[in-house]
Order: structure tokens, then sequence, then C-alpha cells
């Protein structure tokens, strides 16, 4: 690193609560996606504790012509990071419930599972993926096709607020009436738009689901795809089904018979009543 960038990062420490660089003990753990194909070294990694500190990121940033990408768990991890700074959310975990109302609110360091668990107690549910340990604003302002899509659509199509800082670092709070266009945009745009640090949205009467997967070696592939194209072809609008090729690598938490391997998972979801599912899954 420079001398000049090395002194820009120092100045941007004194700003912040949690700075980390290269060689400093966290960076490693902070730095790596979820994803681990894409592997990132980061000028530095900023751990917000607010959407203040997002904002004066930013505002550094734009001033100093340095690069922003951001991440809560690195699901979606995509791009060389090498000449920017990597702006982590992981201390943005507000999760706030309005159960009689049917809506919540979450930041941008919530992952999906903390929500779900804070639904269950009143028989809520909201729009999630398939993976409890995706962040929330991630996988919702990339539009957020889930296990329950074609029953009840997409996560960003129940989005009611979204408040986000964007490039210049201003925060702004976008509804359908206020910033439409940055409201629209966002839901479905991920961050070319803005940081959102917090998003609210609708929830759903759902205390019940029923759902799962089946797994496959990848050398059967093109069979387990043809035989799926051919039972989920007039599927009713209570089902949901979807077909991954998965390459997951040999990690914690990642089952010993997935790990290394290519493999094929059909997944199904199914918002209907429970004495159907059985003529489904054998048709």
């Amino acid at each position: 690193m420079s001398e000049q960038r090395s002194t820009l990062l120092a100045e941007l420490a004194g700003q912040l609560s949690s700075v980390v660089l290269p060689g400093d003990a966290e960076y490693g753990q902070l730095s790596t996606p979820w994803n681990l194909a894409v592997p990132t070294t980061p000028l530095a990694v900023v751990v917000a504790a607010d959407a203040g500190e997002v904002s004066r990121t930013l505002r550094f940033a734009a001033a100093n012509r340095v690069p922003v990408a951001v991440q809560c768990t690195g699901h979606g991890a995509s791009a060389d990071l090498s000449d920017a700074i990597l702006l982590d959310t992981r201390r943005l975990k507000e999760c706030t419930v309005h159960a009689e109302e049917r809506w919540a609110r979450v930041g941008a360091g919530a992952v999906w599972q903390q929500v779900l668990d804070a639904l269950a107690p009143h028989g809520l549910a909201a729009l999630a993926g398939s993976s409890p340990g995706v962040g929330v604003v991630g996988y919702t302002t990339g539009g957020g096709h889930g296990p329950l899509a074609r029953t009840y659509g997409l996560a960003a199509d129940r989005v009611r607020a979204i408040e986000a800082v964007t490039g210049e670092g201003h925060l702004l709070r976008a509804t359908a009436t206020e910033h439409p266009d940055l409201f629209w945009g966002l839901r479905g745009g991920k961050g070319t738009l803005g940081i959102v640090t917090a998003i609210e949205f609708d929830l759903l009467a759902i205390p019940e689901l029923y759902a799962g997967a089946l797994y496959f070696d990848g050398s059967h592939a093109a069979e387990v795809v043809a035989a799926w194209s051919r039972w989920c072809v007039g599927l009713p609008i209570e089902g949901t089904t979807s077909i991954a090729l998965l390459q997951l690598p040999e990690m914690p938490g990642v089952p010993e018979p997935l790990a290394g391997r290519l493999t094929v998972a059909v997944r199904f979801a199914w918002a209907g009543d429970a004495a159907s599912t059985t003529v489904l899954m054998s048709g």
C-alpha cells in the first residue's frame, strides 16, 4: 500500500469507530465473503456502527476517489476489491416487529434467521430465501426470489420503505411517494444507487410451511433437470420449486455428503394444506 493511501486510511480511521486494515488480527475474517470463490483483499474494512458512519465513509471515499463495496454475509460477492474500501454492515442488527400491523423494520446487518425467530411467536413470516444465514437487505434489494415466490411474489414487492446512503453521503428515506425513483431502483438494484442501512417490509400470516430439498450427485444433473422440468408443469400456485447446481466447499457448516463435490438440489415449498403434498411429490 502506498504511503498516500496509508495516510488517507489513517485519516478515515480517526473518524470512525472500527476500521480494520491488512495485517490487523480481524482483517482475514472480516474481508472473507461467504462465497469463497471470490477472494477479496480490500484496502480497509469499515465495520459501521450506524447509518452516520456509513455516510461518513461514503463522503470520505467520494472526496478521495476511492471505490466502496458493501457486505453483510458476502453471499453475493462478485468483484475484486483490492482498490476499494469494504463497508461491513454486521453491526446494524436492528429487528423490530410490529405484529399487529404486520410489518417489520430490519437493519442491514440482520440475517433472515434473526428475523424468522422474531416472527415465529406471532405466527407471522416474511418472504425469506432458502438460506436463513443470508442477509435480509442484500437478499431483498436483489429482488428476493424465494421459496414462496409463485404464491406470494418477490420479497422486494413487500417493501414499505428503504433507508439508504447515496454516493454523496446523504441518508434518505425512500418510499412509493418519497423519493419514488430511488425506491423503485433499490428494489432490485442492489448497491448500485446507494448503501441500504435499514428496510421496512410487510409480513404474512403463515404459521406453517411445508418445504425441503432433495439432493442428487452432479453426475445425474441432466436426467434430474429433465425429470424436474416435466414434474413442475402445472404445479398449483400454492407450490414453488427451483433447482440448483451446487459446488459447496469443505468447511464447517457444510454437510459432508455435499462438501467438495457437484450436487443438484431440487427445492420445493408448499403454502397449501398438508394433505395435498404427498400427491404432488409423487406426481
